[in-house]
């Protein structure tokens, strides 16, 4: 895939992607990069700092499309706590 490629995909990528938390504004990312591997394409979404996730969202879902296919999967704030710190 050209860089040109990648560049128009993550553009795409990054309209398509959020970070919901329960009753707040849902974070779109800032940046999308679309890494070219032996194995294949890896998709790595990047959200501003601005916005953070506190202990009081508790959980927190990232959705995304690519092409065809939809996912999302939710995290609990206290699994992504290391030492009562948020690690993300």
């Amino acid at each position: 895939m050209a860089s040109a490629d990648s560049r128009n995909l993550a553009n795409q990528l990054k309209k398509q992607a959020a970070i919901k938390r329960d009753g707040k504004k849902d974070l779109k990312p800032s940046s999308v990069e679309v890494l070219q591997r032996e194995d294949g394409p890896v998709v790595v979404y990047l959200f501003p700092r601005s916005n953070e996730i506190t202990k009081q969202d508790k959980r927190v879902e990232f959705g995304a499309h690519i092409g065809k296919l939809q996912f999302a999967q939710s995290f609990y704030v206290d699994d992504i706590s290391y030492q009562r710190k948020l690690e993300l």
